[in-house]
């Protein structure tokens, strides 16, 4: 995201979570019985994208242990 876009103020609204705005986790479980207005359902997308990713444990231990044998030499 570039920073033009960070820093518009409709940006910093969905990232803001105090009383008056509910929590992402709160948006999406609410939004599994009622359809969200437009602002929430953005905030629910924005939360999404921004935590989404990917973990192999698996591989990072094998990445781990050849950095390890690397150091040795």
């Amino acid at each position: 995201m570039n920073l033009k876009a960070q820093n518009s103020s409709v940006f910093i609204i969905y990232c803001q979570c105090d009383k008056s705005t509910k929590s992402p986790y709160g948006l999406r479980a609410l939004a599994l019985t009622q359809k969200l207005d437009s602002s929430e359902f953005a905030r629910v997308i924005l939360h999404i994208t921004k935590h989404r990713g990917y973990g192999n444990k698996h591989e990072m231990r094998k990445r781990k242990k050849k950095r390890k044998k690397n150091k040795k030499f």
